[in-house]
């Protein structure tokens, strides 16, 4: 048996492997939907969509086979990177003094045919192959290699949609705990004037809970004396499609005893087909501003 030999870009290779964070990720129906319909049109009784890790062969999907994966040095998938444009087909195994003697075909799972496709990263790096296998001798017909080509290809646009997927929930979660964070209220409303997103802060200086909130309206916030204005103003912007705004009011707290909080809000409004959609909004505490130039106004007035 021969082992497979490694890549001279395999550093490289590997790193644009994990950069998908693919090895070990969980079942997913796409792909297993790709190794099925190869294994159709290939008529075979094993598919397999793998990537070469340093040391192993790890199956992403599999169609015919219970193992998660194979040590690299027996893997006949391995011999298939070096060539990024290339099926590597093996019509009999018994006949090919690179594999003849290889435990996967003089045990179970007895492969004697083999046709894998590399599986190209846009770099030009092969990091593993969409793979068809199957206990007798075979030779793939011309529709069925072009085929076979096309579902690689198929692999390789499932990764890179799976990898912007991944780094855009990576982002949303990275600007989501720096909101979260933030000194000042973010919020987002919807355009029915509920709440789509409140960051704890909100919860923690009105004293109203997650579960109050998502029962509330932006309106139901705004203190009763200033109720009617903010009322106006905001229906004034609707109606002219002001996408920037900034207002100051009082914000009704749960407890009706305490003292309301003033805020500084600006707001960025949505407009979909002439129609308010929704608003993302930052709002400063001004509480404490507000009653320190009330205390300066009145010591001024003593004078």
């Amino acid at each position: 048996m021969k082992k497979p030999e490694i890549p001279i870009n395999e550093p490289e290779r590997l790193k644009a492997l994990a950069t998908y964070q693919i090895l070990d990720s969980q079942v997913q129906q796409e792909f297993d939907d790709i190794a099925y319909i190869a294994s159709q049109i290939c008529e075979t009784s094993i598919s397999l969509i793998s990537f070469i890790d340093e040391g192993r062969q790890w199956f992403k999907a599999k169609v015919g086979v219970h193992a998660a994966q194979i040590p690299r040095d027996i893997s006949v998938c391995a011999h298939t990177i070096h060539k990024p444009k290339e099926i590597l087909e093996v019509e009999d195994s018994r006949k090919d003094q690179r594999f003849c003697d290889n435990p996967l075909v003089v045990s179970e799972p007895h492969i004697i045919f083999y046709a894998g496709s590399p599986l190209v990263s846009p770099e030009g790096y092969v990091l593993g192959t969409l793979c068809v296998m199957d206990k007798q001798p075979k030779k793939l017909t011309d529709y069925q290699r072009n085929a076979l080509t096309s579902l690689s290809r198929q692999v390789m646009s499932l990764m890179e949609l799976r990898k912007a997927n991944t780094r855009l929930s990576e982002s949303r979660e990275q600007f989501k705990q720096l909101v979260d964070n933030v000194g000042d209220y973010v919020f987002e409303i919807h355009e029915q004037g509920g709440f789509l997103y409140c960051n704890p802060l909100v919860s923690q200086d009105t004293g109203y809970s997650d579960a109050d909130i998502s029962e509330m309206t932006y309106l139901d916030f705004v203190h009763p004396v200033d109720y009617k204005r903010i009322k106006e103003f905001y229906d004034r912007i609707i109606a002219d499609q002001v996408e920037d705004s900034y207002i100051e009011f009082r914000v009704r707290t749960k407890d009706p005893d305490a003292q309301p909080l003033f805020v500084g809000q600006k707001v960025k409004m949505s407009f979909r087909d002439g129609v308010f959609s929704k608003a993302r909004v930052i709002a400063r505490n001004l509480t404490s501003e507000k009653i320190l130039r009330k205390e300066l106004d009145e010591k001024t007035n003593l004078y």
